[in-house]
C-alpha cells in the first residue's frame, strides 16, 4: 500500500512556509506510475510557492516492489553536482 503525509516545510531562501506531501510508503506493484516519478526525482521536490526555487527532500521511506519481492527501507542520497544538474536550490531533511 502507498502511504501519503503532508508536511509543512520552510524554505531555507525566504523563510516561507508550505505544504508537501511526503509518500512514507511506496508500492510500486499497485501504483506502478511512482516507480518513474521516483527514479527522477519528482516525489521529492518541493517548489516554494513564493520565491519559487526548487528543492529536494529527503526522509527515509518505504519502497515495496511485490512482483520482485522487494521490501526496503530507504533514504534519498544526492551530491551538490545532481542538485544542480537537476537546477534544485538544495536539500531540505525531513524528520517524521
Amino acid at each position: 500500500m502507498t502511504s501519503l503525509i503532508s508536511k509543512e516545510v520552510i524554505c531555507p531562501n525566504c523563510g516561507t512556509e508550505g505544504s508537501i506531501t511526503l509518500y512514507s510508503s511506496i508500492n510500486v506493484t499497485l501504483n506502478p506510475e511512482l516507480q518513474k516519478k521516483m527514479d527522477n526525482g519528482e516525489l521529492f521536490i518541493w517548489k516554494c510557492p513564493n520565491c519559487e526555487k526548487k528543492y529536494i527532500c529527503i526522509y527515509p521511506f518505504i519502497y515495496h516492489d511485490m512482483e520482485k519481492g522487494i521490501l526496503q527501507c530507504l533514504f534519498l542520497n544526492i551530491s551538490e553536482e545532481r542538485l544542480k544538474e537537476f537546477g534544485l536550490s538544495g536539500i531540505i531533511k525531513i524528520n517524521w
